[in-house]
């Protein structure tokens, strides 16, 4: 555990380790890239759990205070309150749009996040992009959303995220083994032109490590900008910490059998 933890700042650049990676480790780093995913699933789910608590704390309030009493009848909605009805955000984005007497084209038309009919709700990711969930399917069905409800909803999901760590840390590590697969077959590229030979679980092991600094770079990126490299520039950065893991590699070699 702590070579593989060692492992992760040394890929940085640390010629040695890229020796050690490709002639004195054996098997496919499985448990090296369990270890990267261990991180990152926990980084992720500390950033998760920061956002829910932050909009539990700034945003639900607002929120809370302009929720009506939303009755879900006979698959029909029913308000009491004046419509249309907007609930907004504190920066004044209407958030929910609400008006049971127009239809769907016309209240495809309004400017919100989800828009709700009298048997239907549309969610609006962009004027192309419109999702509707037809409300009609549940008239066997009397639900009542008021703001007690509403907000027991948004703080159980506080630390969902640690709940749910099992399940991201599992995507993670096989998202890993994906790309490492990948970068071992890439390898071959690579090697070809260094007139390198090695067996697949090493060039597995070579692109696990040439993985770790754009791998991580990326994450911290989506994690504290919401910004991506995306997947070229991260293929690119990959295929060149490749050639300079190699490149090390041999280098530290040349320089143990001076010494030798």
């Amino acid at each position: 555990m702590k070579k593989y933890l060692k492992a992760l700042y040394e890929s940085f650049g640390q010629v040695r380790f890229y020796h050690e990676a490709i002639y004195q480790w054996t098997g496919s780093a499985l448990a090296y890239l369990l270890v990267l995913a261990t991180l990152v699933s926990i980084a992720l789910a500390v950033q998760l759990t920061i956002t829910i608590q932050t909009f539990n704390q700034q945003e639900l309030p607002h929120l809370l205070q302009q929720w009506p009493k939303i009755t879900l009848q006979e698959g029909e909605v029913i308000m009491t309150v004046p419509q249309p009805y907007k609930i907004t955000s504190r920066s004044g984005t209407t958030l929910i749009y609400i008006d049971t007497t127009k239809n769907e084209t016309e209240l495809g038309k309004e400017k919100a996040a989800l828009l709700v009919g009298k048997d239907f709700v549309l969610n609006k990711r962009s004027d192309n992009n419109v999702q509707k969930t037809d409300l009609s399917k549940f008239k066997s069905t009397t639900y009542v959303m008021d703001r007690a409800k509403i907000e027991n909803f948004f703080t159980s999901f506080t630390y969902a995220p640690f709940i749910a760590l099992p399940i991201i840390l599992c995507g993670q590590w096989l998202m890993l083994l994906a790309m490492t697969i990948v970068a071992g077959t890439l390898s071959y590229v690579v090697t070809a032109y260094m007139k390198e030979e090695f067996d697949f679980e090493t060039r597995m092991r070579i692109g696990a490590v040439a993985l770790t600094p754009p791998f991580i770079i990326n994450q911290l990126l989506h994690i504290f900008t919401t910004y991506s490299m995306g997947v070229w520039i991260t293929l690119i950065l990959w295929l060149l910490h490749m050639y300079v893991i190699i490149l090390g590699a041999r280098a530290y070699q040349s320089k143990l059998d001076v010494t030798a």
